[in-house]
């Protein structure tokens, strides 16, 4: 019997060439189920499998045989593709990101403190649209001067709510729909940056309204102080610890390239500078100004926010010394005070957001620059508060003629402040020095080409020197 594939004449009763192992009966097998099939079929009769040309141009008969020009396409052609663990491990990141972006958002409008008095059962609550209103109703029932005097504390912080509104809603918007083309395969790009950006202008949300309500003072063992409500510490625990999960898990799924030498330390000090760009959003929340009056043995201990500071200063009388001097003075300190403030955590944010997903020490430029940023309005930040104090305690020392009356300011914040501002500068120096990409291996084309170079001007200048040789011979 002679094998229509390659010619060869094999016995009578055999079933497969013994030269090219082509069935002999002009049929094939299904590479699927195993069941035979005429050569011409395209598909099989019994499990549907499609025949293609994968197979053909491997496999097919030799050109003029029987069956020349059909062919299966092996199994694995046509078997589903594995998702990877890397792209399993980025929807998990992606994911829990959304979440703590989602988080963020939604306990936003949760934001708010209570006033406690220790030793008492006295709890007050304050929303977070209390400068939206309530905050003007107290001004109907106050004098003239003192209304204008506040009006300026209010505004600053109906300012303060509208920028936190605006800036966590916007870019939890821009992280769904982020979300939502990555779940289409519209791009590939990660988005715990985004969701990062989300979460930390909720934190600098919650201190920026803490820094235009916050107060606090206590005498002895009685104290008066705000503090943040319950929703507003559950939003920061649980918006933490979601985008501390999805960027954990994108450093597993890039653990190639994320455990090398260089990413290492890159990452290191990147954490470094998230945990002072962190206090340094916090500082700011204790109050413009902050002093303490020791008489007799008793010491009242006072820290002013934004608002509280102009009811101070309206509550007293406009015939003291220096007190139009005093009023003008923290005026200004506290609206410097503010607008730096805000600079620091847009600053801190970006950088935050940036350094979430520079795992790799990649696109440090941005993330050193809002650093270097973030540790000037630190320092300055902390500037306005030394001279908040020393305007107050100034103002105190012209008023009050007890020689047994000790006013001073409170400086811990302030130094804090300016000292954790200055070790951020040389963090972000220190990452640009490390976050500095690898040279790049040099293309083994150039290499060749540049050994190519260096031995013909080595044969050229034997050659020279042959030439030389050879004269001087002659």
């Amino acid at each position: 019997m002679k094998c229509n594939n390659c010619g060869t004449e094999n016995p009578d009763e055999a079933l497969f060439c013994k030269n090219c192992g082509a069935r002999l009966d002009g049929n094939v097998t299904c590479p699927h189920c195993g069941k035979l099939l005429p050569v011409d079929s395209k598909f099989c009769m019994y499990c549907g499998y499609r025949f293609g040309d994968a197979y053909a141009q491997t496999n097919a008969p030799a050109a003029g045989a029987y069956g020349a020009g059909y062919g299966y396409v092996p199994a694995q052609a046509y078997a589903p593709k594995r998702v990877s663990a890397p792209t399993v491990l980025k929807y998990v990141s992606d994911g829990l990101a959304m979440l703590a972006a989602l988080f963020a958002f939604i306990f936003m409008f949760l934001i708010g403190v209570r006033l406690g008095i220790s030793g008492m059962d006295v709890s007050v609550s304050t929303g977070f649209f209390y400068f939206f209103g309530d905050a003007y109703d107290v001004l109907d029932n106050l004098s003239d001067a003192m209304s204008e005097i506040m009006r300026g504390g209010m505004i600053m912080g109906t300012v303060a709510t509208a920028l936190i509104l605006l800036a966590v809603s916007a870019l939890f918007i821009s992280t769904a729909v982020k979300y939502i083309l990555t779940l289409f395969k519209k791009t590939k790009k990660g988005m715990n940056g985004l969701a990062a950006a989300t979460f930390f202008s909720y934190i600098a949300g919650i201190m920026l309204f803490l820094a235009c309500i916050s107060g606090s003072g206590d005498m002895s063992a009685d104290g008066i102080e705000i503090m943040l409500n319950g929703a507003t510490i559950a939003g920061i625990v649980l918006g933490g610890l979601f985008l501390l999960a999805a960027v954990v898990t994108d450093l597993v799924a890039k653990r190639e390239t994320a455990l090398t030498a260089s990413a290492l330390k890159g990452s290191v000090t990147g954490l470094v500078a998230v945990a002072l760009m962190i206090v340094l959003l916090c500082l700011p929340a204790f109050g413009v100004v902050s002093f303490r009056i020791t008489s007799d043995g008793t010491t009242l201990s006072t820290d002013l926010g934004i608002t509280n500071l102009f009811s101070f200063i309206a509550g007293m009388e406009d015939n003291m010394n220096g007190y139009n001097e005093m009023r003008i003075g923290e005026s200004i300190i506290t609206v410097m005070f503010f607008i730096l403030f805000v600079g620091l955590s847009a600053a801190s944010v970006t950088a935050l957001s940036g350094l979430s997903v520079n795992t790799e020490g990649k696109g440090k430029s941005l993330s050193f620059g809002m650093m270097i940023m973030s540790s000037i309005f630190a320092v300055l930040v902390g500037i306005m508060q030394l001279l908040g104090n020393s305007q107050m305690v100034a103002f105190f020392d012209k008023n009050i003629y007890d020689l047994d009356v000790i006013i001073a300011g409170n400086s811990a914040v302030p130094i804090v402040m300016i000292v954790f501002g200055v070790l951020l500068l040389a963090t972000a120096i220190v990452f640009a020095k490390l976050a500095v990409p690898e040279k790049a291996p040099q293309p083994v084309v150039a290499v060749a080409e540049a050994g190519a170079e260096t031995a013909a001007a080595e044969s050229g200048t034997q050659s020279e020197n042959g030439d030389a040789s050879a004269d001087d011979i002659s």
